[in-house]
This record gives structure tokens, C-alpha cells and sequence, in this order.
């Protein structure tokens, strides 16, 4: 019968590279990696390809196994771009956005190969480029710093207008304190594989504070 094909990771080739840039024996490289001769020969010989693929993969070298090139590679480089514009408008790109937006890029560069934009293919799109998927946080975006000096300079002058003094100057905003509830996340022990929660009761008391420009409160 014959062996399993044993597929390496970039980081096993690059590692097979180093152990060869150092004067390793090809017997010695065979047997820890258990694959034949010929094979690292074949490392050896695509080094420069192999490299390349190493430092254009942004989730580093030991996340994909093969070195498998993209069907469509104008349309994803393409998308790419489109990808990034989005971002540097700190706009939010789903993945059924990518997958709508590959298949118009895909008939506009007319591609001989099928696409389907599949979600196996957004997942190998995704790391072929380095794409993660984070949780938006926080409210920064926004703000408008722009906006904070004119209007600090209209309220100075309305101040004056209106002679105000500081303890008629007041900032307030409500919020929310939640005083009985439970953590969302939780240290498990080794031999859990999940931890199972419950609908959790939320006892919240909402208040205004306030505070005027003397830093006395009303």
C-alpha cells in the first residue's frame, strides 16, 4: 500500500531551507521530516519561490500547508485594493461583501477560469491575504476632531456674551451602571471543551452626572 502524501507547512520548509543554508545532510533532513531526498531538492530549487511566499503571507509562515496559486489572480488582486480602500475609510467589509464584490470584479476582468465565490474560496482568499476577522470596538470613529476647536472658540465667546461664570457652566451625560452582573468569559479547566452559560439578569441603575466648570457639582 502505498504512504500518505505528507504535505509540509511553509514554516517545515522554511526550517528545511535553514537546516540546508547551515550544511545539513539530505539523509539527515529525510529522516526527521520523514519525506524523501528528492523532495527537499525540490525545497532547495524553489527556495526563492518559497521565501516569497513566506514574507507576502501577513498570518506568517506556519499557517498554510501548500503553496497552492490563486485561479484568478488579476480579479483577487483587484479585489484586494478595493479591500483595502474600504478600510482605509474605516468602512466595514463583510464576507458576503467580498464574495458580491469578486464575482462583479471576476465578469469585469473576464477570468477563463469558474468562480463561484464559495465560501471555501473566501476562507483561502482570506488567508492568501492575510484578512482577520476582528470585532468593531468602541465609538472613536466617531468623533470629529476637527470640529473641537471651532466650537471651543464659539463657547469661549458665548461665555463672554452671557457673562458666565464657571459655576454656571455645567457638563452632564447619563449612563448606565450594572451592579449585579455576572463576567461574560471565564477561566476553564484543561478538560472543558466549552462552557455553557445562562441567560444572565441584569441589574442596572441608570444616573445623570454633572458638573460645572468650577469643579462643584449641582
Amino acid at each position: 500500500m502505498a504512504k500518505n502524501r505528507k504535505h509540509l507547512s511553509l514554516s517545515d520548509k522554511a526550517k528545511i531551507l535553514e537546516d540546508l543554508k547551515k550544511s545539513v545532510g539530505l539523509t539527515v533532513l529525510s529522516k526527521e521530516y520523514v519525506i524523501a531526498k528528492s523532495t527537499i531538492c525540490s525545497i532547495r530549487n524553489r527556495r526563492v519561490n518559497i521565501l516569497k511566499k513566506i514574507n507576502n503571507t501577513f498570518n506568517g509562515p506556519g499557517k498554510m500547508k501548500t503553496l497552492r496559486h490563486s485561479e484568478c489572480p488579476r480579479m483577487e488582486k483587484a479585489l484586494y485594493k478595493w479591500f483595502l480602500k474600504q478600510r482605509e475609510k474605516n468602512l466595514p467589509v463583510t464576507g458576503l461583501m467580498i464574495q458580491e464584490k469578486a464575482k462583479l470584479l471576476h465578469n469585469e476582468y473576464k477570468e477563463s477560469s469558474p468562480f463561484h465565490a464559495s465560501s471555501g474560496w473566501l476562507q483561502k482568499y482570506k488567508r492568501r491575504f492575510g484578512i482577520r476577522y476582528l470585532k468593531i470596538s468602541g465609538e472613536k470613529l466617531s468623533s470629529q476632531p476637527e470640529l473641537v476647536h471651532p466650537f471651543k472658540r464659539n463657547l469661549e465667546v458665548k461665555i463672554k456674551d452671557l457673562q458666565l461664570s464657571e459655576d454656571q457652566i455645567c457638563n452632564a451625560d447619563q449612563t448606565g451602571l450594572c451592579w449585579k452582573l455576572l463576567p461574560g468569559k471565564t477561566y476553564v479547566a484543561r478538560e472543558e471543551k466549552t462552557a455553557p452559560g445562562r441567560k444572565t439578569e441584569k441589574h442596572r441603575v441608570t444616573f445623570l452626572a454633572c458638573t460645572n466648570a468650577a469643579g462643584r457639582t449641582n
